[in-house]
């Protein structure tokens, strides 16, 4: 055997050997690797399945609890949620823009905002309509905090006094609205400062608006809300509570709407802000 050869077989098996030993390590690393496999599938994701199992069992056995104690939504009561919207949108499609006319078209107030302020005048009109308010909240059932009335435009010796005409006039038709619709609560108003702005073909306008806080359950408060975007032909048509004939069609700028307390789930209180304008040329 010449040098070559006798170089080129102890190369070739030293190579075999290597080789051999290599693949000795792999399997051993593959045979610890399943081992770890297995014991991650039966200490971890067994254990973690069953406890997956019992929350999802769980879970469903309070929602049930809580659906059966009035604070879930079963099938027939989105069913009657979806017929309900179905009805407002129809309801809010007939509501036509001729809806929404200014206050100063109010037989309340449609001949006096020109005229010169009459105090007595006003406070006549003030006193007949806190008189028929509680008279009406009375046989509603519905009750009006004092601090309504008290916040009920006055007249303070100062300031624009055709204005108070406008908020009287606002005032009343959110209110006889609220008590019509049997509301359980009437608890706060208020006049927020009264803003001038630029209508169509250089109109301009009085912005007046009133915020409320009313609290009752949703099937009082939800006609109460359609009732206020409509003037008094569309609530008749609608089949809603009889509105003041003087009513017209007014803004929801704003509201918010949240549960009253986790005892009684279907009552709630609801601020709102609603404006209208009347007209300055």
């Amino acid at each position: 055997m010449d040098r070559y050869t006798a170089f080129y077989y102890p190369s070739m098996k030293g190579i075999g050997v290597y080789f051999l030993s290599n693949r000795s390590n792999f399997e051993k690393g593959v045979l610890i690797l399943g081992v770890i496999v297995l014991l991650i599938y039966f200490v971890v994701y067994i254990p973690l399945s069953r406890e997956k199992r019992q929350l999802v069992r769980t879970v469903e056995s309070v929602v049930e609890e809580l659906r059966e104690n009035g604070y879930g939504t079963s099938e027939e009561e989105v069913t009657e949620t979806l017929r309900r919207v179905e009805e407002d949108l129809r309801l809010l499609r007939n509501i036509d823009q001729t809806g929404h006319r200014p206050l100063d078209t109010d037989p309340l107030i449609k001949e006096r905002i020109g005229s010169p302020f009459q105090y007595f005048e006003f406070d006549r009109e003030r006193s007949a309509i806190i008189s028929e308010l509680r008279s009406s909240a009375s046989a509603k059932g519905v009750t009006i905090d004092q601090e309504v009335i008290e916040a009920l435009p006055d007249y303070v010796g100062q300031g624009r006094t055709y204005l108070l005409w406008a908020q009287l006039s606002l005032a009343n038709q959110v209110l006889r609205g609220a008590v019509e619709n049997g509301v359980e609560r009437i608890e706060t108003l208020q006049f927020p400062t009264v803003q001038r702005i630029a209508g169509q073909e250089n109109e301009f306008m009085e912005e007046v608006s009133v915020r409320i806080r009313l609290a009752g359950t949703m099937q009082e408060i939800h006609p109460f809300l359609l009732y206020l975007l409509m003037d008094a032909d569309q609530v008749e048509r609608a089949g809603l509570p009889d509105a003041y004939s003087g009513k017209g069609g007014l803004f929801i700028d704003r509201f918010a709407i949240r549960k009253k307390s986790l005892e009684e789930p279907d009552h709630v209180v609801a601020d709102l802000a609603i404006k209208s304008f009347i007209k300055l040329n």
